[in-house]
Protein backbone atom coordinates (compact mmCIF):
# COMPACT_ATOMS: atom_id res chain seq x y z
CA UNK A 1 0.00 0.00 0.00
CA UNK A 2 1.26 3.49 -0.76
CA UNK A 3 1.42 6.42 1.36
CA UNK A 4 -1.76 8.38 0.15
CA UNK A 5 -3.69 4.78 0.54
CA UNK A 6 -2.28 4.51 4.42
CA UNK A 7 -3.06 8.14 4.65
CA UNK A 8 -6.63 7.79 2.90
CA UNK A 9 -7.62 4.43 5.37
CA UNK A 10 -6.32 6.16 8.66
CA UNK A 11 -8.57 8.98 8.50
CA UNK A 12 -11.64 6.97 7.17
CA UNK A 13 -10.78 4.87 10.55
CA UNK A 14 -10.33 7.87 12.30
CA UNK A 15 -14.05 9.05 11.22
CA UNK A 16 -15.53 5.84 12.09
CA UNK A 17 -14.11 5.98 15.60
CA UNK A 18 -15.28 9.97 15.69
CA UNK A 19 -19.13 8.91 14.62
CA UNK A 20 -18.97 5.77 17.18
CA UNK A 21 -18.17 7.78 20.18
CA UNK A 22 -20.66 10.28 19.18
CA UNK A 23 -23.43 7.82 18.75
CA UNK A 24 -22.27 6.31 22.38
CA UNK A 25 -21.07 3.19 20.16
CA UNK A 26 -18.19 0.44 21.48
CA UNK A 27 -15.34 1.02 19.28
CA UNK A 28 -14.09 -2.59 18.38
CA UNK A 29 -10.41 -3.04 19.73
CA UNK A 30 -10.01 -4.87 16.13
CA UNK A 31 -10.76 -0.98 14.79
CA UNK A 32 -8.15 0.48 16.90
CA UNK A 33 -5.09 -2.37 16.03
CA UNK A 34 -5.76 -1.34 12.21
CA UNK A 35 -5.77 2.25 13.15
CA UNK A 36 -2.16 1.24 14.70
CA UNK A 37 -1.08 -0.78 12.05
CA UNK A 38 -1.65 1.53 9.09
CA UNK A 39 -0.31 4.22 11.02
CA UNK A 40 2.71 2.19 11.80
CA UNK A 41 3.38 1.30 8.17
CA UNK A 42 3.35 4.90 7.16
CA UNK A 43 5.66 5.90 9.89
CA UNK A 44 7.63 3.07 8.09
CA UNK A 45 7.07 4.70 4.22
CA UNK A 46 8.05 8.47 5.23
CA UNK A 47 10.92 7.17 7.19
CA UNK A 48 12.24 5.27 4.28
CA UNK A 49 11.27 8.34 2.39
CA UNK A 50 13.08 10.98 4.39
CA UNK A 51 16.35 7.98 3.80
CA UNK A 52 16.21 7.64 -0.07
CA UNK A 53 16.74 11.67 -0.19
CA UNK A 54 19.48 12.06 2.26
CA UNK A 55 21.03 9.02 0.55
CA UNK A 56 20.62 10.91 -3.01
CA UNK A 57 21.74 14.50 -1.04
CA UNK A 58 24.76 12.89 0.34
CA UNK A 59 25.62 11.50 -3.27
CA UNK A 60 25.07 14.74 -4.78
CA UNK A 61 27.74 15.94 -2.73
Amino acid sequence: MNKKELEERIKGLEHVIRVYKEESIEVSADIYDRLEQYQGELLKAQGEEESGKISKANGNK
